[in-house]
């Protein structure tokens, strides 16, 4: 996928690579607006469908994305985080083929997240799959970036993608709140890591007794 991420930034002008890249983002609206509901988040379900109509409109579409400049920010929503929400637990970190990174939990949610996609009901089937791959491949030019920074600072590019994953999907998760981490005491009990620990006042140096 990198190469042809590769010549497909060489080849298309930005403008129109910003073009199909804020389109897409625009079907995503669909996906997010659905996780909007089955988590009750009447707030959220509210922008993005906003943003739905306004840049499938004024936006040509959603070629433009005029709903940011209006004040409807871009958020993301899955099933991934809907079942996150309904208390489904990661499960081990997985990287998928030609997806990425990903967990059991987010995995599982790929499933019914496909079926809130336009993409899926693009016919006939030729057209639909010219439609995804021109999406796989867009979705993978935004990513160079971070790929080349990897490459050149990571020491373990596995563990830091993975850690890089969960941090971006913990984010996620609580809106960009997510909750102090445990910590562990000495007696095996965990709590949040509210400031550094008490310590006791400094003992004063024994009298000389002589």
């Amino acid at each position: 996928m990198k190469p042809l991420a590769q010549g497909y930034e060489a080849v298309l002008p930005h403008a129109i690579r910003l073009c199909l890249s804020n389109g897409f983002s625009n079907m995503s609206e669909i996906r997010n607006a659905v996780n909007d509901i089955l988590q009750i988040k009447p707030a959220g379900f509210a922008t993005d469908t906003g943003r739905l109509v306004i840049n499938s409109t004024l936006g040509g579409a959603g070629c433009f994305d005029i709903a940011t400049r209006m004040g409807l920010d871009r958020r993301h929503e899955d099933f991934g985080l809907t079942f996150a929400r309904w208390g489904l637990n990661t499960g081990p970190y997985l990287v998928l083929p030609v997806l990425g990174p990903s967990d059991v939990r987010d995995g599982i949610g790929l499933i019914p997240d496909s079926y809130t996609s336009p993409i899926g009901y693009i016919f006939p089937v030729v057209a639909r799959n010219a439609v995804l791959g021109v999406y796989l491949i867009d979705t993978r030019a935004t990513l160079l970036d971070a790929t080349s920074l990897i490459e050149q600072a990571a020491l373990d590019r596995y563990q830091f993608t993975r850690d890089a994953y969960f941090q971006l999907r913990t984010n996620l998760q609580y809106e960009g709140n997510p909750p102090p981490p445990q910590l562990e005491d000495d007696s095996g009990e965990s709590g949040p890591a509210s400031g550094p620990a008490k310590t006791q006042p400094a003992q004063p140096p024994p009298q000389d007794q002589r």
